[in-house]
């Protein structure tokens, strides 16, 4: 590269740089360019009710796709996404959020990239020269009445999948959640290239601060109603006299870099769900340190353990 500076004095100064640099070869000089860009869009979760649950918003998508005979580079980046809680009253409004930052300082929120080189016809492999995931600190704050809704909002699925699955009243009781699996509904070839191989994978640190807010009053009138067929929060029901909060709590994850890796998606994401589960395991006791229990926390403690 050479730099050239010329500089021209009329009452001032104006500097002028240009810089030269050598043109990529020809085969990776991308025959397609596209830049898809979205300033702003949500959707909205609405029950039968009908009341709006949740109100999910996504700003300043870009995604940029470049095409060359022998490599596809493909990168997705996401500035802001929020989620937002629409119940009346509610304890915390936003659900998740990147944490709040200086305008001067903001960054993408999500950022994904990807280098592909292309293989010979015929070749039963997807090779990555590169790929990169990073998301900036979150933020999660969830009460326990959006859990309830939430669960009330899944078991109307429940009712439809068991209809159309002919699974009658008296043969159910109520306490599962049937999952049909879309593949019978919306079958997906499978892909040609059954290997992939990624040369440099690259999983940047997960930082997140959760908040939840249980509570026993809510808890004891949702029971008086009949409560819900399937509910994994049945243990809090027994402690109805407990009420716990959770005051952003620091999760944070280390970063994860993988090199020559090579196999099937199942064997790629194997060390992807250790790594991660090991360290949700480590996080886990700065959950429990930061909870806050009124009430009768030995009845709690008892009932979690039976």
């Amino acid at each position: 590269d050479a730099d050239i500076t010329d500089t021209l004095n009329k009452g001032g100064q104006l500097l002028i740089s240009l810089t030269q640099s050598q043109a990529p070869p020809p085969e990776e000089r991308p025959n397609t360019v596209a830049t898809v860009a979205l300033s702003e869009f949500g959707a909205s979760m609405i029950d039968q009710t009908p009341q709006e649950i949740f109100f999910f918003q996504v700003k300043d998508t870009v995604i940029v796709y470049e095409d060359a005979p022998i490599q596809t580079t493909m990168e997705f980046s996401v500035f802001r996404t929020q989620l937002d809680n629409c119940l009346p009253n509610a304890q915390f409004p936003i659900v998740l959020a990147p944490e709040p930052l200086p305008v001067s300082e903001q960054k993408p929120m999500i950022q994904l990239s990807m280098h592909q080189s292309k293989t010979r016809p015929g070749v039963p492999v997807t090779i990555y020269q590169y790929a990169s995931f990073l998301m900036q600190k979150l933020k999660l704050a969830i009460e326990e009445r959006i859990m309830l809704r939430m669960l009330a909002y899944f078991n109307e699925f429940a009712a439809e999948q068991k209809n159309l699955l002919g699974i009658k009243d008296e043969d159910d009781d109520g306490s599962d959640i049937v999952v049909m699996g879309l593949d019978g509904l919306y079958p997906v070839p499978m892909s040609s290239a059954q290997k992939m191989f990624f040369s440099f994978l690259q999983l940047h640190p997960i930082a997140l601060d959760i908040s939840l807010e249980l509570s026993s009053e809510l808890r004891n009138a949702y029971a008086s109603e009949g409560g819900l067929g399937f509910n994994p929060l049945s243990w809090l029901k027994n402690a109805a006299g407990t009420a716990i909060d959770i005051d952003e709590a620091p999760i944070r994850l280390n970063a994860l870099t993988i090199e020559d890796a090579y196999g099937n998606s199942s064997t790629l994401l194997g060390p992807i769900v250790k790594h991660y589960t090991s360290q949700v395991i480590r996080e886990a006791y700065k959950v429990v340190g930061s909870l806050e229990i009124l009430g009768n926390p030995v009845q709690l403690v008892g009932n979690l353990g039976e």
